[in-house]
């Protein structure tokens, strides 16, 4: 079967920050590539959008704040190939309400 292909735009908004730990709070800071290019059967690709493939960036091994470039994972591409290398910069601080908060305020 023949392949179509897709280019679709991806925006900060579109990404999900997933399993930061509760005492910080992360930012996407940079993306590093906007564009998110799919191959897949005609029937695949009819409905594909940005939204439907669910693009995350799995924080859960963060244990300090700063910047970090991460991957950008998908979490439904279905049966689709993507020809994309996603990653971003996602800035992480400690949560302002967090207990330990009068460490953080030394540095503002």
């Amino acid at each position: 079967k023949k392949y179509e292909q897709k280019v679709l735009e991806l925006l900060p908004e579109d990404i999900e920050l997933r399993d930061l730990p509760e005492e910080f709070i992360g930012s996407i800071g940079l993306l590093h590539a906007t564009r998110i290019q799919v191959r897949g059967k005609a029937a695949s690709m009819a409905d594909v959008t940005v939204q439907s493939l669910i693009p995350y960036i799995d924080l859960s091994g963060i244990t300090v704040p700063g910047s970090y470039r991460m991957h950008i994972s998908l979490d439904n591409p279905g049966d689709l190939i993507v020809d994309s290398v996603l990653t971003a910069m996602v800035d992480v601080e400690y949560r302002p309400e967090a207990e330990d908060a009068e460490d953080a305020d030394n540095n503002r």
